[in-house]
């Protein structure tokens, strides 16, 4: 699911590295499905959108397991 979304938002090489680190196992397909179509309606910088938002959720994912 990953390389689809790296491939059709056109990201750089060089940034999926960092991606798939975000996307662990932790965040599940349907959640990375939503930020993708998110990121392809904004027409500004969709690569940037979806990074974001996959940065905010695994920052979110990694607060919750500290709370447990």
């Amino acid at each position: 699911m990953i390389e689809k979304i790296v491939y059709e938002l056109g990201i750089e090489d060089k940034r999926k590295r960092g991606i798939y680190f975000l996307a662990n196992e932790k965040i599940t397909d349907n959640e990375l499905y939503d930020m993708w179509q998110k990121a392809r309606a904004w027409k500004v910088n969709p690569p940037a959108l979806f990074y974001k938002m996959l940065k905010a959720r695994s920052a979110e994912i990694k607060r919750q397991l500290k709370e447990i």
